[in-house]
């Protein structure tokens, strides 16, 4: 009998569907992101008060430079506004323009143009000539997309209006590294342009990177400094930076040492496969071709 009584049990806990509410159920809310909370009055206070104790008279001649000011477009985007002319550079992680005609006649008159650079840099950093040839096609097309605003109002920009972008005190660290790069040069800091992020030059390194790992090609002399909008001065630089990232014999360290350089497993992919590429290695197992096998050798730029 008791053995009956529960096999109903169990048969009717079953088919009967468990008592619910009338009230549907409300969903959980999502916890808001943390967002840093500040008062861009009092950050700029404090951004210029931090220049002036960093770098003294010059800081200060900076900071009174009728040109020293915040861009409020770098955070307005126009509607309806269409560019001009056709994007030249392509949507972020496309790197399909690399494997381009032009990309390819392009590369190999620089390498040619280049070949002394090239020389002192593979006997003093080790790096493949063809690489560091493709980073300089990705990142500024060899000095032709170099950035269009101002790197001083970028930072400074970036400094009072997005004090935790990447970590805290980021933008305003990379601000006065690139003020104490040319703290002792006649150039018009205002003239050299950059990246939205305030990278510069022909490699765009950030301006912390510039004291650590840029490289004078030409000079031996301490007290001539590297000019990153120099050809020779930019591949150097570029060896230089990725023989301390780890670039070795095999495989593994040269995509850590590209991905230190940009943060982007595509980026790492389409620099191996353009340089095995324009070297004439026929690769047996593609990197950023493997996800993009559109042939693209015969496209031209637009």
């Amino acid at each position: 009998m008791k053995v009956s009584m529960l096999l109903v049990m169990l048969f009717a806990a079953l088919i009967v569907p468990p008592f619910t509410d009338a009230a549907p159920r409300t969903k959980r809310a999502v916890p808001a992101r943390h967002t840093v909370r500040f008062d861009p009055v009092v950050r700029e206070k404090l951004v210029i008060a931090h220049i002036k104790q960093r770098l003294g008279s010059y800081g200060n001649a900076i900071v009174t430079d009728p040109r020293f000011a915040i861009d409020p477009a770098m955070f307005v985007r126009p509607l309806n506004q269409k560019p001009a002319v056709p994007r030249q550079r392509p949507r972020r992680y496309n790197y399909d323009y690399v494997f381009s005609l032009w990309s390819k006649e392009q590369g190999r008159r620089f390498l040619e143009n280049n070949v002394i650079a090239f020389n002192y840099e593979e006997r003093e950093f080790g790096v493949p000539r063809e690489v560091i040839d493709g980073v300089l096609n990705i990142e500024t097309q060899w000095g032709q997309s170099m950035g269009k605003r101002p790197v001083v109002t970028t930072l400074y920009t970036l400094a009072v209006m997005r004090p935790d972008l990447v970590q805290p005190g980021w933008s305003e660290k990379q601000l006065i590294a690139f003020l104490s790069i040319f703290e002792d040069s006649d150039t018009d800091l205002f003239s050299i342009k950059g990246s939205s992020t305030g990278a510069f030059g022909l490699p765009q390194f950030e301006p912390t990177s510039y004291p650590v790992l840029a490289v004078n090609c030409h000079s031996d002399d301490d007290d001539d400094p590297p000019d990153l909008f120099d050809n020779g001065d930019a591949i150097c630089s570029i060896g230089k930076y990725l023989a301390h990232a780890g670039w070795g014999l095999s495989e593994a360290s040269h995509r850590q040492a590209l991905f230190a350089y940009n943060h982007d497993t595509f980026y790492v992919g389409a620099i191996l496969d353009y340089a095995d590429w324009l070297a004439g290695k026929s690769s047996e197992h593609p990197r950023y071709q493997l996800f993009h096998p559109k042939k693209t050798e015969g496209a031209a730029r637009k």
